[in-house]
């Protein structure tokens, strides 16, 4: 004997009746989810923008080691862009950091 599954009544949206306080549940779920894809999705443009621009400037890297002709040369270019590499490292952790802020504080706007 095969128990057949319940049909719910299905309203315009297609989500079935729902109770107001299961609506409004819902609802803010649905808000919040959308509010956080959009934001991931800023953080990951971003982190794919950064990524990029290292790429390049890696590349540039490579090109002015094999101009070095002397170890001196080499040592004060690694030296330079040692410093480089870590400025824009820190550079890009304090613009997804402010991008956090940025996100919660729109979050907390929202909320109140």
């Amino acid at each position: 004997m095969r128990k057949q599954a319940q049909q719910m009544p299905r309203t315009d949206n297609g989500l079935g009746d729902m109770s107001p306080l299961t609506r409004q549940s819902f609802d803010t779920m649905s808000r919040a989810f959308s509010s956080w894809l959009r934001d991931a999705n800023r953080f990951q443009s971003e982190a794919i923008r950064f990524m990029n621009e290292r790429f390049i400037k890696d590349i540039d890297m490579m090109s002015q080691f094999a101009t070095c002709k002397k170890p001196e040369e080499l040592l004060a270019l690694q030296a330079k862009l040692a410093n480089d590499l870590v400025s824009d490292f820190v550079a890009e952790g304090t613009k997804l950091l402010e991008l956090l802020g940025d996100e919660s504080s729109a979050a907390l706007r929202a909320k109140h």
